[in-house]
């Protein structure tokens, strides 16, 4: 592969005019970083227009990256655009499909041992809670507070118990600890002693025991023995009912990393992971299409790209500079509560962000209980380049020609007089004309339904109209330079 510096005014490719000529609008590494995102009707032609165009755009620019897939087709598509940009060597297919996994990803104990946090409890927490809120709600929606409290008490008490008395973290050993009996109190009968004395949890006090009596930080013993409280005495005085359902809210969310394939994948080792993006241009592909896998491959791809996004927010840039992208088709199945921050300081990490989805209505159904249409708009604000094919969602249209904008334009009316039988505007010499100034959209949202989608009937041209901030875009002819631009995707290229 050539050698790039991967400058922020580096061209990756020039944008097309509607005849298909390139113009000299370029797309430029810094607008990569700034992200894009993507509208397209079913069958509109984005998979294979803007976004084959930006796929192999960054492949060919060296860049690493993380792409979630929502159809089984997906990893082949990839893999066709890494042997046309050479790139086939980079690439990194973490799938289920076949046994033994080469790539696994303990994400659990990835982010314990994280070099910019260290094993810091509270981040191990954090991302529990993350896994748990998507799971629960597939968007990131908060359970009753109550609950949400006290699960993230019992998992940070768990997780302390796991680190300080093992050298790996697994969820495995938390379900262990979570559900095993509680502490005897009071006048307890010998069974209830026998199964506390033989749990996991027990051993793991006694040793927690042991280390806080042996810690020199005051503070870091008060930790340990505020753990040491909760499990033996906290944790057992709940309501047992109360109790059960803290333990099934957390065990039961979880399920599907303690089970084949998952397990395999992601609580066993680590043989990869999301720093090789930036340190060695890895393109790792998440093979657990949501169509085939279901919510469990939503889950375990969701899971991925939060760790991709922590340990992207802690790397040093100038270190390490090379560009990484993420690419989400069907976004709106991989939305999570920490996107909306990510998306607004990626650019810092010159992470290149591309996001797709069919319509607007999408991300209302998704977001509706967070007030759908403002989170939605605040979301796609993250976004500095837009791209939209053909769509018949009306929602979709009016808010591509609000955000595209409005122009000034004189109207033209007439008054006839009675006698009047054929009259003309301004030509006639009877009734009145008059001229009105107004602010009409540059794109009528009708304009979207007919946009070319490609293939045999379009000559294997995909149409979109693209808006970017920033400088207006340039092009050949003489006409005013705006700020979007009706351009052409070449299928055969």
């Amino acid at each position: 592969m050539r050698s790039i510096s991967w400058n922020d005014d580096q061209i990756l490719f020039l944008w097309r005019d509607e005849a298909g000529k390139e113009t000299l609008a370029p797309f430029t590494l810094r607008d990569a970083t700034e992200g894009v995102h993507i509208f397209g009707g079913k069958g509109s032609g984005k998979t294979s227009g803007s976004l084959a165009t930006l796929a192999k755009a960054y492949l060919r620019a060296g860049m690493g990256g993380l792409v979630l897939t929502s159809k089984p087709e997906e990893t082949a598509l990839w893999q066709r655009y890494a042997r046309e940009t050479n790139r086939t060597a980079d690439l990194k297919i973490l799938s289920a499909r076949a046994e033994p996994f080469p790539y696994r990803f303990n994400f659990l104990d990835a982010e314990a041992k994280r070099e910019a946090s260290g094993a810091m409890v509270e981040n191990v927490v954090q991302l529990l809670m993350t896994m748990i809120e998507f799971a629960g709600s597939g968007s990131g929606g908060a359970s009753e507070p109550y609950w949400e409290l006290a699960t993230r008490d019992l998992l940070r008490n768990a997780v302390t118990l796991n680190l300080h008395t093992s050298d790996q973290l697994h969820l495995s050993d938390l379900k262990e600890i979570v559900t095993a009996p509680p502490c005897p109190q009071g006048h307890s009968d010998d069974i209830e002693v026998q199964n506390w004395t033989a749990s996991a949890a027990a051993q793991r006090l006694a040793a927690l025991q042991q280390k806080a009596e042996n810690e020199e930080s005051e503070g870091r013993r008060a930790d340990l023995l505020d753990t040491i409280h909760y499990w033996r005495s906290q944790f057992p005085n709940l309501p047992e009912e109360t109790r059960r359902t803290i333990i099934t809210y957390f065990t039961g969310l979880i399920a599907v990393f303690l089970r084949h394939p998952f397990r395999d994948l992601f609580c066993s080792e680590t043989t990869l992971h999301p720093r090789q993006t930036w340190e060695e241009g890895a393109v790792i592909i998440l093979d657990l299409p949501v169509l085939e896998y279901h919510e469990s491959g939503k889950l375990a791809q969701a899971v991925f790209k939060y760790m991709f996004q922590r340990e992207a927010q802690g790397h040093d840039v100038k270190r390490w500079p090379r560009p990484v992208f993420l690419f989400e088709d069907e976004k709106q199945l991989f939305l999570t509560r920490h996107d909306f921050l990510f998306d607004s300081i990626s650019r810092s990490f010159r992470v290149c962000s591309v996001a797709a989805t069919q319509s607007l209505s999408q991300y209302h159904a998704v977001l509706s209980r967070h007030g759908g249409e403002a989170q939605a708009e605040s979301f796609l604000g993250n976004y500095q380049t837009q791209i939209f094919h053909a769509n018949t969602n009306a929602k979709t249209n009016v808010w591509a020609a609000e955000t595209i904008g409005r122009t000034r334009v004189f109207r033209g009316s007439a008054t006839l007089d009675s006698k009047s039988r054929n009259p003309s505007l301004f030509g006639g010499s009877t009734g009145s004309q008059t001229m009105s100034e107004q602010y009409d959209y540059f794109i009528q949202p009708s304009e979207f339904i007919g946009l070319g989608r490609g293939g045999v009937e379009y000559q294997y041209r995909v149409e979109a109209f693209v808006l970017k901030s920033g400088k207006p875009f340039k092009t050949n002819t003489k006409t005013k330079e705006q700020n979007h631009l009706k351009t052409v995707f070449l299928q055969n290229i």
